[in-house]
């Protein structure tokens, strides 16, 4: 202005020019602007406990805070390997059983969040372990009009022992 006070408007480079009320004399000046940093204040993730099948995989989603932050990055991090590993998306892949912590951290700030990611055998249902029966194949009742009239809705099919696969369970039909 013409008191000589420079307020910058954006991020950038301007050369600010000085001149004499005669003319003869001029000086100047360049002022550089940067842009405004937000910080980051924190990193959440969409799930803090994970339950995985060996084989299986799952993309897990981190929230950098605040949503204005300049620096949103992120590394991913498994303290096992061996049990889960974790790219550099999030996806977490689920090697062998056993608990591995898989944990993001934020480039700027070292934020951290970390979930839980408990991986069991392939032979489980729900993450519970299957009941199979005592009697051989042959034995059991493979029609699957037994399993649908004795539990309805919750029936889901009858694997290739003749059991009922049910909602959250695995039931025996041979004992009765």
């Amino acid at each position: 202005d013409a008191t000589g006070k420079v307020t910058a408007i954006g991020a950038g480079t301007a050369t600010i020019t000085v001149t004499t009320a005669d003319g003869g004399k001029t000086a100047t000046c360049v002022v550089t602007v940067t842009a405004a940093t937000v910080s980051v204040t924190g990193v959440s993730l969409d799930k803090t406990e994970l339950s995985l099948t060996v084989g299986d995989t799952e993309t897990i989603t981190a929230t950098v805070a605040p949503n204005n932050a300049t620096n949103k990055k992120v590394t991913w991090s498994s303290n096992d390997p061996s049990i889960a590993k974790v790219d550099a998306n999030g996806k977490v892949t689920a090697i062998s059983p056993g608990t591995a912590i898989i944990t993001v951290t934020t480039t700027d700030g070292s934020k951290t969040a970390s979930c839980t990611v408990n991986v069991v055998k392939d032979n489980t249902v729900n993450n519970k372990p299957s009941i199979r029966p005592s009697k051989p194949k042959d034995e059991l009742p493979s029609n699957t009009d037994e399993c649908q009239k004795r539990f309805g809705e919750d029936y889901i099919y009858s694997d290739t022992y003749g059991a009922c696969i049910i909602k959250y369970m695995v039931v025996d039909t041979s004992a009765r």
